[in-house]
């Protein structure tokens, strides 16, 4: 064999061939598994940024749900707060009218039973002194007759100076005005009436607007504010037709600055972008805090949603009018809000409360901010390592030729492993499952313990987050509960085991009282002064709610404690008012309606403070509305008198009591049960036991409202004087 052929067999021989074999075994097998290694990190990459997309969805829908709840909770209870303080506002214009209707009607009815009193046209000494004036229209020459019926309304001048001088808030004027266009009006601006030549202003009141809308209306009418060029203010006007034998004989009218309800609405604060906007039914901006753009407030009050081009607006203002209660989003001067609507202070105003779109929802963004850049810097941090992991794989495979197989091989046991792991982990969060901790897999040393350290983080603030939701969940479902424990509270307090006094047949007794609320402001109560007197009481508490609640316990008590130690119903009435006024800062109130029955003789006798008016029935006869004398409601003014009236109740005669959740029950229309209503629906079980009728009465009720949510608190009072019992 030749030195040339051994040389070729070395060169082909079995060894090399192995040795060759071996070598491209091994270097297939390294590249094979730095492949399968790419590819199983290629793979985690695309599993991780689906999942991190998925849980940012997730939180996403979670959170923005949440806050949008909260906020509309949040908006609708702060609306419906500002158009109660509204309400209350209107009222007392209105009760300062109201209040003079039935001494107007008795003076015209029976003018023989009072004085005149001088009185005369507006005189400029008289330059922010408050005045009763006479106006009368231009070129009308009273007779007589006339300045007689002038001067015997006169006498109600210092009543009308009182309740000017005693409101609270800035009442402008108080008118009477007749028919023939003569008009007593106090006031303190007699010297705005005379023109600088000396004359008087011509003032014909049959002409203004709140002596049409009453006189057509034949009730109360609160006209549209309008602007005053005399006094260069806003006004609002509430006007009361007066009648004698079905007969016009007077228009009750009184104003107040409209700024007075705006500053209510001024002080609410919701926030940096959030305001309110006051509309009435026919779309006049009563008050806004914009002065440009579609919903720019204007003091002549000449600007009117209808001549918007805004229809989104236009229809929540028909949905408003039509009773319908809603929160949604806005487009209002090309930026994005969130309004609440359906909350109505009167029968013919809107109030709709906005916020700003971006700002609302700027904690959830925040949020979602801070969740996405995480998982931007962890698949960032993941891509830098994955390159360097390339690198490393492909000088092993260069250099270490034979070991790279069995570092291949340790390699992707101990990356895929993990990977495959996590990535289970990862599928599975969903739902209220978002737990990820990491486990002794994934202690590499590496990257993938990086990357698992970040998902468990970014796990914990999840859990947190949801965990804080649910805590909030389950403070609610606690006061919820306290709410519940509350109503029962407050229900044990009232009397309710019928009959309450089984042993005494004088009279048979029973109540009701049912609120709007978990806990309300109405209450009664029945006791026993003496073996011969029966003190019964009937209350109302301003607002609902748990502060409701509070001061109808303090009512009631106080008025029981001073009832006990005798005395009529006016001085008890005196009493309480002044007890309650007491610490009373924030300036709640309380309507009630305290009579005292002598058992032997059927005598009757009531006080009213601000309350409903009774309602009795003689024996046989229909159930009849009592317009009695009303005084001022507890708690709100010290040192009220209060006048006592007196009845006789015969065998068989009924008194029925009641809170104005009754009258003002509200069906889903927006229609009330009013008055006529209410007297239609006793009457219809007037031959009911006493025992039935209150259930009856309610059963009226629910009929009328059908599905409509209880707006206020309803209590009902029967009781049947049975005559003395001869033992």
């Amino acid at each position: 064999m030749t030195e040339n052929e051994n040389k070729k067999n070395k060169n082909s021989g079995l060894r090399v061939k192995i040795f060759r074999l071996c070598i491209l075994l091994v270097i297939a097998a390294s590249v094979g598994f730095s492949i399968l290694g790419i590819i199983q990190i290629i793979n985690f990459h695309t599993i991780a940024e689906k999942s991190g997309k998925r849980q940012i969805e997730s939180v996403k829908k979670e959170s923005q749900e949440y806050m949008m709840n909260q906020i509309c909770d949040n908006m609708q209870e702060v609306a419906w707060t500002s158009s109660l303080c509204v309400y209350y506002e209107i009222w007392m214009m209105q009760h300062a009218a109201e209040s003079l209707v039935g001494q107007v009607a008795d003076i015209l009815e029976n003018p023989d039973n009072y004085s005149e009193q001088e009185v005369s046209a507006p005189q400029k000494k008289d330059e922010n002194t408050l005045t009763l004036q006479l106006l009368t229209p231009k070129n009308y020459s009273p007779s007589d007759e006339d300045m007689v019926t002038v001067r015997k309304l006169s006498s109600l001048g210092p009543i009308m100076r009182d309740m000017i001088l005693d409101s609270s808030f800035e009442l402008l004027d108080i008118i009477i005005a007749l028919p023939n266009g003569m008009a007593l009006d106090m006031d303190n601006l007699s010297d705005i009436k005379i023109a600088e030549d000396g004359n008087l202003i011509d003032y014909d009141p049959t002409l203004r607007q709140w002596w049409k809308g009453a006189t057509t209306l034949k009730h109360g009418y609160l006209a549209n504010p309008s602007f005053s060029e005399l006094l260069e203010i806003a006004v609002l006007e509430y006007a009361v037709p007066v009648y004698v034998d079905d007969k016009l004989v007077a228009v009750v009218e009184s104003s107040l600055r409209l700024e007075s309800v705006q500053e209510v609405l001024e002080s609410v604060d919701f926030g940096e972008t959030g305001f309110e906007v006051l509309l009435s039914d026919d779309g006049l901006i009563i008050y806004s805090p914009q002065t440009t753009g579609e919903l720019a407030y204007d003091v002549k009050m000449q600007s009117y949603i209808m001549d918007s081009s805004n229809e989104r607006l236009k229809t929540i203002l028909k949905e408003s009018l039509d009773g319908i209660s809603g929160f949604t989003d806005i487009t209002i001067d090309g930026k994005d809000y969130y309004v609440a609507y359906g909350n109505k202070p009167t029968d013919y105003w809107n109030l709709f409360m906005f916020v700003s779109k971006e700002k609302i929802e700027e904690p959830t963004n925040n949020l979602l901010g801070t969740l996405d850049s995480v998982n931007k810097d962890t698949m960032s941090e993941y891509e830098k390592n994955y390159r360097n992991a390339a690198i490393f794989l492909t000088i092993a495979v260069v250099v270490l030729v034979i070991s790279a197989t069995v570092a291949a091989i340790m390699f992707s046991g101990r990356l895929t492993a993990p990977i495959n792991r996590m990535t289970e982990s990862v599928q599975n969060i969903s739902g209220d499952s978002f737990s990820f901790r990491i486990e002794d897999i994934y202690r590499t040393g590496d990257e993938i313990e990086v990357l698992a350290g970040t998902f468990e983080e970014l796990s914990e603030r999840t859990k947190k987050y949801i965990d804080e939701i649910t805590s909030i969940t389950a403070e609610k479902e606690r006061i919820g509960t306290e709410l519940r424990v509350a109503a029962k509270i407050q229900a044990d307090m009232l009397p309710k085991n019928f009959p309450i006094f089984p042993d005494r047949k004088e009279f048979d007794l029973y109540a009701t009282m049912t609120p709007a609320k978990e806990v309300g402001g109405d209450f009664y109560d029945m006791f026993l002064i003496d073996d011969d007197h029966l003190c019964i009481v009937v209350g109302d508490v301003s607002g609902k709610g748990v502060p409701a609640a509070l001061f109808m316990v303090i009512s009631k008590t106080m008025i029981k404690n001073r009832a006990q130690r005798g005395g009529k119903p006016s001085e008890i009435l005196h009493d309480a008012n002044n007890s309650l006024f007491e610490g009373n800062d924030e300036k709640m109130f309380v309507t009630v309606w305290l009579g005292i029955l002598t058992l032997s003789t059927g005598e009757l006798l009531q006080a009213s403070a601000g309350h409903e008016y009774p309602v009795i029935q003689r024996k046989g006869e229909d159930y009849e509305l009592v317009e009695t004398e009303n005084g001022l409601v507890l708690g709100y003014r010290r040192g009220i008198k209060y006048k006592d009236l007196r009845f006789e109740l015969a065998e068989g005669d009924k008194l029925f009591m009641y809170t104005d959740g009754l009258p003002e029950a509200t069906n889903a229309q927006n229609k009330r049960l009013g008055l006529s209503g209410m007297m239609s629906a006793i009457n219809r079980h007037k031959d009911d036991e006493a025992s039935e009728l209150l259930a009856h009465v309610k059963e009226e009720v629910d009929s009328f409202v059908k599905e409509a949510p209880q707006f206020d608190d309803l209590t009902l009072l029967i009781i049947r004087y049975n005559g003395k019992q001869v033992s």
